[in-house]
């Protein structure tokens, strides 16, 4: 199936529409982050980000973000970074891509549909962001040969073109 830029949109909007009535009363930040965060979409190869903090895990919660993935009527990829406000609002939880979105929502390149004052953006120790890039590039370096060393017809492409991009830009952040 071919998408427009247009669609992704429309399916994000259709994914929050459906989970806000949902768990809203829960959800302490939605934030669509990544490319379609940026508008810069590559049609038929970007997915939909979301950065998430809700109230607390809990197996309803699941249940309910699971379903409105299932209930979203579209075959592009949504991932969603989820955070309780206890786990987001603690320094060393997050990931380095989630320090990058913090950043983005900071500086307002992305716009959140839903940011409650509970929510702290605590900035990233500086020291652990340069362990967190050293083993995020040996991961993705690792992913890289894992997906290659399948058999030539078979390896994700864009999996490892992202791969590549990755381990290529890690080093210049710093």
């Amino acid at each position: 199936m071919n998408f427009l830029k247009e669609d992704y949109s429309r399916v994000e909007k259709q994914f929050y529409d459906i989970l806000l009535p949902l768990i809203g009363k829960d959800i302490y930040l939605y934030c669509v982050t990544g490319s379609l965060g940026r508008e810069d979409i590559i049609p038929n190869w970007s997915d939909i980000d979301i950065l998430l903090v809700i109230k607390e895990y809990n197996e309803s919660t699941f249940f309910h973000i699971n379903n409105c993935l299932l209930e979203t009527d579209c075959d592009i990829k949504i991932g969603i970074t989820i955070f309780s406000l206890e786990e987001f609002n603690h320094e060393y939880f997050k990931d380095a891509k989630t320090y990058i979105s913090i950043e983005l929502i900071s500086k307002g390149y992305y716009k959140p549909r839903i940011m409650l004052p509970e929510v702290k953006f605590i900035p990233e120790d500086k020291t652990l962001k340069r362990y967190m890039d050293i083993s995020s590039f040996s991961r993705f370096s690792h992913d890289i040969k894992r997906e290659l060393l399948k058999m030539a017809d078979r390896y994700n492409e864009k999996k490892v073109y992202k791969l590549i991009i990755i381990c290529w830009l890690a080093p210049l952040k710093n």
